[in-house]
C-alpha cells in the first residue's frame, strides 16, 4: 500500500473516531449536567432548618398532612413548624431525588427542609435526608 493511501485511511479513521466520541460524549448525563439546586429551586426560599421529622399533632400519627420539623429557633429554642407538601415538592435521599410520598417519611429522622413560609406553615420546596 503507497503512502498516499495509507494516509486517505488514517484521517478517514480518525474522522470517524471523532464523530463518535462526540457522539457518545453528548448523549452522556455529564455533558447536560446542571446541578439539582437550580433544577428544583426556581425561586427564593424564605425557610431553611434542619431538624427531625415528627407529626405536627403529636395526637396523631405522622402522614403527608401532619407533618412537623422540629429545629431550633436562631435564639435556641425548640419549635415545631407544620410542613405542607405538594406534588413539586422533591425529596433526597443520598444520590436520588424524587417527588416526596408518604413513603419518605419516618417519625425522628434528622432532615434539612427549604421551603416557602405560608402563614406559620412552611411549603416544602427540597426536603434532604441526613446520611
Amino acid at each position: 500500500m503507497n503512502f498516499q493511501k495509507q494516509a486517505t485511511l488514517f484521517s478517514l479513521l480518525t474522522i470517524i473516531t471523532l464523530i463518535t466520541g462526540a457522539f457518545v460524549w453528548s448523549t452522556t448525563p455529564q455533558a447536560s449536567y446542571i446541578p439539582f439546586a437550580v433544577q428544583i429551586q426556581p425561586y427564593k426560599v424564605d425557610f431553611n432548618r434542619t431538624g427531625y421529622l415528627q407529626p405536627y399533632d403529636l395526637n396523631g400519627a405522622l402522614s403527608l398532612s401532619n407533618s412537623g420539623l422540629l429545629h431550633e429557633t436562631g435564639n435556641g429554642v425548640a419549635v415545631t413548624t407544620r410542613l405542607l407538601f405538594d406534588s413539586s415538592s422533591i425529596c433526597i435521599k443520598g444520590m436520588v431525588l424524587k417527588k416526596c410520598s408518604f413513603s419518605d417519611l419516618q417519625t425522628g429522622v434528622k432532615l434539612q427542609v427549604l421551603g416557602l413560609y405560608l402563614g406559620e406553615s412552611v411549603k416544602v420546596v427540597e426536603m434532604k435526608f441526613s446520611d
